[in-house]
């Protein structure tokens, strides 16, 4: 028969291994990628990509300095292919339904118009990210898999995506997809990493933008 003693030490390492899973998981689960597209160790300081290892999707990580990639730029919703729109192209600019709002102006003038449209273009054609040019706006399942469960979130972090791999987060954490809504053709729908949620929006106002591309 087992005592006592064996009996709460088997309890107390049951616990503790339950505890660490997650993270070992979470630290598995995504690789940091340099410029070139090449693994980087956990530890490293700067990146330029995360690729999920599990779905093999690999995501623009957003910079802070000002330039096309900044975390805080925001973009009206705009997609000229007619398979994918509704039948709703969108808007190139806030500034065609918010007159007093200046033309480039939420994306910091990177671009003449702030859309998701030309944000995809012109990242791909001055180069990419990581080595590729074939960079998108990611669906709406696509943004649904960088959701991490709301354990983890309360455990080790505010928002519901892995800070520790996306750290260039916007003060306001919604995401636009390329997913235009069924019900609405003039929505388009999006995912608030705050708090896990998503949900649809005119298309015509302004959200944040990660691109993603298929590593395959």
């Amino acid at each position: 028969m087992m005592s006592s003693s064996i009996r709460i030490y088997t309890v107390a390492l049951t616990l503790l291994l339950t505890s660490i899973v997650p993270s070992v998981w979470a630290e598995n689960a995504l690789t940091k990628l340099d410029d070139q597209g090449k693994p980087l160790p956990i530890y490293a300081a700067t990146w330029a990509c995360v690729k999920d290892n599990a779905t093999g999707l690999i995501w623009e990580e957003k910079t802070n300095d000002q330039g096309l990639r900044d975390k805080e730029w925001t973009y009206t919703w705009h997609d000229s292919d007619a398979n994918n729109n509704g039948g709703q192209i969108g808007y190139q600019d806030r500034h065609e339904v918010a007159k007093d709002s200046e033309q480039g102006s939420s994306c910091g003038k990177t671009l003449s118009q702030c859309n998701t449209q030309a944000y995809v273009q012109t990242v791909n054609q001055q180069g990419g990210i990581c080595g590729f040019s074939d960079w998108k706006l990611p669906t709406k399942a696509q943004l649904e898999t960088l959701l991490s469960s709301a354990h983890d979130s309360k455990s080790e972090q505010p928002q519901r995506i892995n800070t520790r791999y996306f750290a260039q987060l916007p003060s306001n954490t919604w995401y636009w997809s390329s997913s235009t809504s069924a019900q609405d053709h003039q929505y388009a729908w999006l995912f608030y990493f705050d708090y896990g949620k998503a949900d649809d929006h005119l298309k015509f106002q302004n959200f944040a933008v990660r691109l993603v591309r298929s590593s395959q």
